[in-house]
């Protein structure tokens, strides 16, 4: 893993897209920030469960040693519905990092999604 930044996200359509986002934002995807879902980078499984995993298990004590410098994650809401939602997936991604001494600010709410 060359770069010090990394960009978890679910799957690999996910991966892709953002990918592609990175190219437009002039960041280099082997350099400046690593794209990837779980598997790409030693977890189990490509989905919300594998990134939140793979945060707790490997990718947050390494932010803490200095190996990972920034950690972005993206994840789907999914449907209240099926056990899911919103609230449920920020206090799973909440109850990961906060015995790491980090915690989740809202930033931006709109009818679009929220951003953390």
């Amino acid at each position: 893993m060359a770069a010090s930044k990394i960009l978890l996200v679910e799957g690999e359509a996910d991966k892709s897209f953002f990918k592609e986002i990175c190219k437009k934002l002039s960041l280099d995807t082997d350099t400046d920030v690593l794209v990837a879902p779980p598997k790409d980078i030693g977890g189990t499984h490509n989905t919300k469960g594998g990134v939140t995993n793979h945060l707790k298990l490997s990718l947050l004590p390494q932010l803490n040693d200095g190996q990972i410098t920034r950690i972005g994650i993206v994840l789907d809401a999914d449907y209240e519905e099926f056990g899911s939602g919103y609230q449920q997936t920020i206090s799973t991604v909440t109850k990961v990092v906060e015995p790491f001494g980090f915690s989740l600010k809202p930033n931006i709410l709109s009818v679009n999604g929220l951003f953390y």
